[in-house]
């Protein structure tokens, strides 16, 4: 059953579920060449017990080792003779396999993508050998100091909850993940039923709703339900000492779920602090006093949980200034809030940022899928630019008092990290 759906910016979205379950949106674009498609399973790192962590991603490698009838170099092979891409990642919440191609090249992206999730090998040999690539991934992350303290903020912040798992998973439950498992893990997730297809492209919705049934409709698994308990936010402060120069630090409190309305008020608090050049992060920090080269405020928004952290990289010796500098910047947006002409700039870049996406085929496909994939209207960039242009100077101002009136946790990771106990103690202390 096909179900039209709201007109695009350029083009239109539509709608249909398979006869087993299968959810596909597309969005036609006609101007452009290339289309992008991508496989959305909802399962990622959230969904895995403590003794199959790193399961969802580890599959994710696995799939692109070969299949029953094509080996990973054939793979390769087949795709780069369409001169597109292939890819995946895997997120807290959700797995995805795209591909971007020129637009007579979809059947051949359907071919080898259906091949890929409902036939790979899963040898035993083949998971030994990437079991060692993936251990070297978490090494490369481990030796990044910017994403190990957004690591640790998430998963102290989240008091131990599965959405605070690290996606890659440890040496250790790498470690002990074989063929076997990795096969249940995939039969347990991988199904029908959990499944998004987002196309954005030029298109035209029967043809890939055709495609899609040639390949998939005899696929009738079930996916296991995980039900999940909200998390507790936790209040800490976290320390890893590391000989390297700088002192990376991350301030964080609960945020939004991506369900809440406040989460665009959010959006403008968040480019106003620490989203560009002209922020008050930026400005303070950089500027005018040179405390820090790089120096931002983020947001996450997931289905039962939310985040807000501030990040800044700066010398040992000037911790407690850094500090000061950021504990004013928040104290100000709690009290006086932004100034009418900041409001209108942040509107301003927030939909420029949202245009220019709509430019990337790609892009689109994503903003489509994860909308359908978690429940939510498929919205036009221009309604999304509405709600942008609603948010109003009191929204901003009882965000920034509703997030800030939280405990702030805080991770610390460098030389000297312990000192970041003498700035915050209000919270208790982890050493990592």
């Amino acid at each position: 059953m096909i179900e039209i759906g709201l007109g695009g910016d350029f083009g239109l979205f539509q709608q249909s579920v398979l006869d087993n379950g299968i959810r596909v949106i597309t969005e036609a674009i006609p101007h452009v060449y290339s289309v992008s498609i991508g496989f959305w399973f909802k399962v990622g790192s959230c969904c895995e017990s403590p003794e199959y962590s790193g399961a969802s991603h580890f599959i994710e490698h696995m799939l692109f080792k070969g299949t029953d009838k094509r080996t990973t170099k054939e793979i390769a092979e087949i795709i780069d003779s369409t001169g597109g891409e292939l890819n995946a990642f895997t997120g807290r919440e959700y797995t995805c396999y795209y591909a971007r191609v020129f637009k007579k090249h979809l059947p051949i992206a359907v071919d080898l993508l259906a091949d890929m999730l409902l036939d790979p090998s899963l040898t035993e040999d083949d998971v030994q050998k990437e079991r060692g690539v993936i251990i070297q991934e978490i090494k490369m992350y481990e030796d990044s100091p910017e994403d190990l303290a957004h690591e640790l903020l998430v998963s102290y912040l989240l008091g131990g909850h599965t959405l605070g798992q690290s996606i890659l998973g440890t040496e250790a439950s790498v470690g002990a993940l074989d063929s076997q498992r990795l096969r249940r893990f995939k039969q347990e997730h991988y199904a029908p039923t959990n499944l998004v297809v987002g196309v954005a492209g030029n298109v035209e919705h029967g043809e890939v709703v055709a495609l899609l049934q040639e390949y998939f409709s005899g696929w009738s698994a079930k996916h296991a339900e995980v039900e999940m308990a909200s998390p507790r936010y936790q209040c800490r402060i976290v320390y890893k000492e590391k000989d390297i120069e700088q002192l990376h630090l991350c301030l964080g409190v609960p945020g939004f779920t991506r369900y809440l309305t406040q989460r665009y008020p959010m959006y403008v608090l968040d480019s106003v602090l620490g989203g560009g050049n002209s922020s008050w992060l930026f400005q303070k920090l950089r500027e005018d006093r040179g405390l820090a080269y790089s120096t931002y405020s983020f947001h996450s928004s997931y289905a039962q949980a939310g985040l807000f952290g501030v990040y800044a990289a700066v010398d040992s010796d000037t911790l407690e200034e850094t500090v000061s500098v950021i504990r004013d910047e928040i104290a100000t947006l709690i009290k006086t809030g932004i100034s009418p002409v900041e409001l209108e700039r942040a509107k301003e870049q927030l939909k420029g940022g949202l245009m220019l996406g709509m430019e990337n085929t790609a892009a689109r496909m994503g903003r489509i899928s994860k909308a359908v994939l978690f429940g939510k209207p498929v919205s036009t960039a221009m309604q999304m630019c509405q709600k942008i242009d609603n948010v109003t100077l009191e929204d901003v101002y009882r965000v920034s008092n509703s997030l800030f009136s939280k405990p702030v946790s805080v991770v610390a990771v460098g030389k000297d990290a312990a000192k970041i106990t003498r700035v915050f103690d209000q919270a208790a202390v982890i050493a990592c």
